[in-house]
């Protein structure tokens, strides 16, 4: 895996990290995302269709 593919951006406070690094992650519309830690992950669950395609 290249260190692009193991990149990952938190969708709410856009914070950068590897993925195998990252505290929370979730799918969402058949997607993976990464977070930074859990309230990340609470806000996008709260609203994911206003951070699913920041990326």
């Amino acid at each position: 895996m290249s260190a692009e593919e193991k990149e990952a951006q938190d969708p709410v406070c856009g914070m950068s990290f590897d993925k195998d690094e990252a505290a929370a992650t979730m799918e969402y519309e058949g997607e993976v995302y990464y977070f930074c830690g859990e309230s990340c992950k609470e806000e996008f669950a709260a609203n994911p269709d206003q951070y699913a395609h920041t990326r």
